[in-house]
């Protein structure tokens, strides 16, 4: 499952207060998933990147990620917390500033995302440091 198809299925368990749809949607991410795909997915799916006896912690406050966004997308770190502020969510303000870098990047052609094991690797990475 490309991650792109996760985040929307994500999105639309987020748009429903509904739990029998919200079955149906977790149902259909889990069919469309290889079984590689199935033990980060579901981890992914309970807000974490691994099990609860790993000790694996981020451990990054709110404002040390609005910089680092800013950084990475070469975006003014004023506007990525003005946007922050109107949407009240930090996944959707990174994914509004990387959409807009990528668009510039790439010609308004969109950039390729990490998937599978290696994509998990790299979301793994900095909490291990950690």
């Amino acid at each position: 499952m490309r991650f792109m198809e996760l985040a929307a299925n994500l999105d639309r368990m987020e748009a429903t207060s509904s739990r029998n749809e919200l079955v149906r949607i977790l149902s259909d991410v889990y069919r469309a998933c290889s079984t590689d795909e199935l033990e980060p997915i579901t981890y992914l799916i309970q807000g974490r990147l691994a099990p609860f006896f790993e000790p694996i912690e981020i451990g990054l406050g709110e404002r040390l990620l609005l910089t680092a966004i800013a950084v990475a997308y070469g975006a003014p770190k004023d506007e990525v917390i003005k946007l922050n502020r109107q949407t009240g969510d930090l996944g959707v303000t990174a994914e509004h500033i990387a959409r807009r870098a990528r668009r510039f990047a790439f010609g308004g052609r969109r950039a390729p995302a990490p998937v599978g094991d290696r994509g998990r690797e790299r979301i793994r990475q900095p909490a291990k440091k950690a």
